[in-house]
């Protein structure tokens, strides 16, 4: 897998983050370290189900906040956030 994007959400770091995640679980559960055997099989299903996870998201995204109403430490300014855009990569 290839390194992403700055400042996205993607498929590829999320994968890496539950790999990793997997692998700790699975040394909690079985006081070992993750058999290589069925790595590649590991890494298609968790790279699925990154995408369908950020799909879903970027379907739903104009849902998640309806108002965010921003107001940076020192200022007296308010930033009203209506709307949202995910920065999704594959």
């Amino acid at each position: 897998m290839s390194p992403s994007p700055v400042n996205s959400l993607n498929a590829v770091d999320m994968t890496k983050k539950i790999e990793a995640a997997m692998a700790e679980v699975y040394s909690e559960k079985y006081g070992r370290t993750l058999p290589a055997v069925g790595a590649a099989d590991r890494e298609i299903l968790f790279l699925a189900i990154s995408r369908g996870i950020l799909r879903y998201l970027e379907e739903k995204e104009d849902t998640m906040i309806n108002q965010l109403t921003l107001n940076p430490v020192g200022t007296t300014n308010q930033y009203n956030v209506t709307a949202m855009d995910l920065n999704i990569q594959p």
